[in-house]
C-alpha cells in the first residue's frame, strides 16, 4: 500500500498558525501571504495593512498586528486611527504606523488599553520621547523614531526589553542612561539597533553583558577603534552584526575585528568602513556560512569582492554599490546560492538573479548622510507602497563624499527598496 508524504497543506490551522508565529509580521504578510489561498486566509486573520480608511471595515477581534503604511488622508488623524484599533482588535499584539500619523500624549496613553500589546512601532507628534510618553509595561520590542529625552530609557525599566531599535530620527541619548538601560536589560536582549554617534569605546564595553543578543546593529560608529570591538566579538549568540560609519577603525584594526568574529554571523554589514582587499581572505575564512553580505562606501574592489562571493557558498544576498560589468553578473549566476543582487551597471543586463540598481537606493527625502549605505540610513521607506521610479544610470548626479581618511571616490548615492511592501488590495 503506497503512502503519500505528509505536506504542510496537511496540518491543522492552529499548527501551521504557531509556525508561522516565528517569522516577522512583515514578512509573512508581504511574501508568506502569497504562497496559496489557505496560507493567504490564515495570515490575514491575524495580520492586516490599512492604507485607506475604508480598511477599518476590515479590523477585527482576532487580529494580532496592524500596520498602517500609507500617507493616505482618507486615514484622517492618528486619534481617530487609535480609537478604532482599541475599540476593534484588543487582542493586538503588535502596532506599526507610518509617520505621517504621528500620535500625541492621549494617543500614548489610550495604547495602554491593548493589555496584550508587544511590539510597538510609532511616531511621536511632538517629535521627542521622554519621561511623559507612556509605553505600555507590557511592550518588549519597542522601536524608537524621534529624539530620546533625558529619563525616557529610565522609564522603561519596568519593561523587560527583548527588542530595541533606533530608527529615524532618533539620533540622540545621553550615553550614560543608554549604559544603564543596556545594563538593566542585558538579560533579555536579544535584538539592538543603535545609532552610536555619541558612543566612544569605553560606551561599547556595556555590550559583552547583553550575552544573549541575537542581532546587534550599530549604525554611525565614528569614535570606535580596535579597543573597543572586544565587547562586540565577544558575544557568543551573535547571527547578525552590523558596523557603519566606523572611520577610527583603521586596516588593522578591522582585520582583527573579521579574524575574532563569532563564527555563526550570517548577516554581515560593514558599510563606510577600509574594508579592502586584504580584508576578503579572512572574511571568507572566517563566515564560510554567511548568506547576507552589505559593503558600501569600502575600499573593496571589483575584483576582489567577486573573488570573496566565490568564497562564501551560502551567500544568498549581496548588497554593494560596486559597479560590475554584464559578464560579472552573469558569472554571478552561476553561485550556488546567491538569489539577490543590488549593484551599479551599465547597459542593459538580463539575469535569473533579483536585480537592484543601487542607483535607486539613495533619495534625498529619506536620507541624512550619503556614507554608510542602505540599512543605516533606513528611514522606514518599508512603510511606504509607492516603488521607487525607475531611472536610467546615467541620469543619476555624482555626489563627492568627502572623506579623505577613507579615500573615497565619486560615487552616485543611492536609496534603499529591497524592503519595499508590493502588493495588491
Amino acid at each position: 500500500m503506497n503512502y503519500s508524504s505528509p505536506t504542510m497543506e496537511d496540518l491543522p490551522d492552529e499548527l501551521i498558525l504557531m509556525i508561522f508565529s516565528y517569522i516577522n509580521a512583515l514578512e509573512l504578510s508581504l511574501v508568506m501571504s502569497k504562497v496559496c489561498k489557505k496560507w493567504h486566509s490564515l495570515i490575514n486573520s491575524r495580520i492586516i495593512r490599512i492604507k485607506r480608511a475604508e480598511h477599518y471595515k476590515k479590523l477585527h477581534q482576532g487580529l494580532q498586528v496592524i500596520f498602517v503604511t500609507n500617507a493616505d488622508p482618507s486615514i484622517q488623524k492618528s486619534e481617530t486611527l487609535i480609537s478604532y484599533v482599541i475599540r476593534l482588535t484588543p487582542r493586538l499584539r503588535e502596532l506599526t504606523i507610518n509617520s505621517d500619523f504621528p500620535l500625541d500624549k492621549n494617543s500614548f496613553k489610550a495604547l495602554s488599553l491593548l493589555v496584550h500589546l508587544r511590539h510597538l512601532d510609532v511616531f511621536a507628534k511632538k517629535q521627542v520621547l521622554n519621561r511623559d510618553t507612556h509605553i505600555n509595561p507590557g511592550i518588549s520590542s519597542l522601536v524608537v523614531n524621534e529624539t530620546i529625552s533625558n529619563a525616557f530609557l529610565a522609564s522603561l525599566r519596568q519593561n523587560k526589553v527583548s527588542s530595541f531599535h533606533m530608527y529615524g530620527r532618533a539620533d540622540y541619548f545621553i550615553p550614560r542612561e543608554m549604559d544603564c538601560f543596556l545594563t538593566v536589560h542585558a538579560a533579555q536582549l536579544r535584538d539592538l539597533t543603535l545609532r552610536c554617534s555619541e558612543m566612544t569605546d569605553a560606551r561599547f564595553r556595556v555590550l559583552a553583558q547583553c550575552v544573549n543578543l541575537v542581532s546587534l546593529q550599530l549604525y554611525m560608529c565614528p569614535m570606535l577603534t580596535k579597543h573597543g570591538i572586544t565587547p562586540i566579538v565577544s558575544l557568543p549568540a551573535l547571527r547578525r552584526l552590523h558596523i557603519t560609519g566606523a572611520v577610527l577603525l583603521r586596516s588593522r584594526g578591522l582585520l582583527e575585528l573579521i579574524e575574532r568574529l563569532p563564527p555563526l554571523v550570517h548577516d554581515l554589514n560593514l558599510s563606510g568602513s577600509q574594508f579592502g582587499g586584504a580584508h576578503c581572505g579572512a572574511l571568507g575564512g572566517r563566515l564560510p556560512r554567511l548568506r547576507a553580505l552589505e559593503l558600501w562606501r569600502s575600499r573593496v574592489e571589483r575584483a576582489a569582492l567577486l573573488r570573496l562571493a566565490r568564497r562564501l557558498p551560502a551567500l544568498a544576498r549581496l548588497d554593494t554599490d560596486v559597479e560590475l560589468r554584464a559578464e560579472h553578473i552573469r558569472d554571478l549566476e552561476r553561485h550556488p546560492a546567491l538569489t539577490q543582487l543590488r549593484c551599479r551597471w551599465k547597459g542593459a543586463v538580463t539575469t535569473s538573479l533579483s536585480l537592484t540598481s543601487s542607483s535607486q537606493v539613495y533619495s534625498g527625502s529619506f536620507l541624512r548622510n550619503s556614507s554608510e549605505g542602505p540599512s543605516a540610513e533606513l528611514f522606514y521607506f518599508w512603510t511606504r507602497d509607492s516603488p521607487l521610479p525607475e531611472r536610467p544610470e546615467s541620469s543619476l548626479p555624482t555626489l563627492l563624499l568627502d572623506n579623505p581618511c577613507l579615500g573615497f571616490k565619486n560615487i552616485p548615492c543611492e536609496q534603499n527598496d529591497y524592503m519595499t511592501p508590493v502588493d495588491s488590495d
